[in-house]
């Protein structure tokens, strides 16, 4: 069953036609679409063109607690999730035990000029990645699966969003 609430979140445009497409509204953006890079021998993985706005940009990068890949996401969707978890923990303590794995999981990484994120090498073990890589949109963030686990993901998701898709209409 699909929850809704207070997710979404207007983020930084980067790709101009398709803020266009999906709002009508150029300071909207998303991560979007799925792209099939390799990750070479020093764990730089090539960040799609559509994704990047600058000569460089920074995401923080973390093991996915709930699949097997690693997600990636703008400073401002970082804060915005450790704020989000702050004012929905239902005591300090699970919010204590919550940011103290978030925080310390996440890595600060910075595309080079030719658009490449350096992965942690143990973040790649944990991923399961090596060679070719998937990335995937997922609105403010991205993820970043090895083609066995996003097969596997995609085949416990097909219901989901087969439901979903017909209670919106799609």
């Amino acid at each position: 069953m699909v929850k809704s609430g207070p997710l979404w979140a207007v983020v930084v445009p980067r790709h101009p036609k398709l803020a266009m497409l999906l709002n009508n509204n150029p300071s909207f953006h998303g991560f979007a679409g799925e792209f099939r890079h390799s990750l070479d021998g020093k764990k730089r993985v090539t960040i799609p063109s559509a994704w990047r706005q600058h000569e460089t940009d920074d995401f923080f990068v973390i093991p996915n607690p709930l699949q097997t890949c690693l997600t990636a996401m703008p400073p401002e969707v970082f804060k915005r999730i450790g704020e989000e978890a702050k004012a929905s923990a239902r005591s300090q303590e699970e919010y204590r035990l919550f940011a103290s794995r978030f925080y310390s999981n996440a890595q600060f990484v910075s595309t080079d000029k030719q658009g490449r994120l350096l992965l942690p090498e143990v973040y790649c073990t944990q991923a399961g990645l090596a060679g070719d890589t998937i990335l995937t949109g997922s609105m403010d963030r991205f993820e970043i699966w090895s083609p066995a686990n996003w097969t596997q993901f995609q085949d416990k998701a097909d219901e989901v969003y087969t439901e979903v898709a017909r209670a919106v209409g799609l």
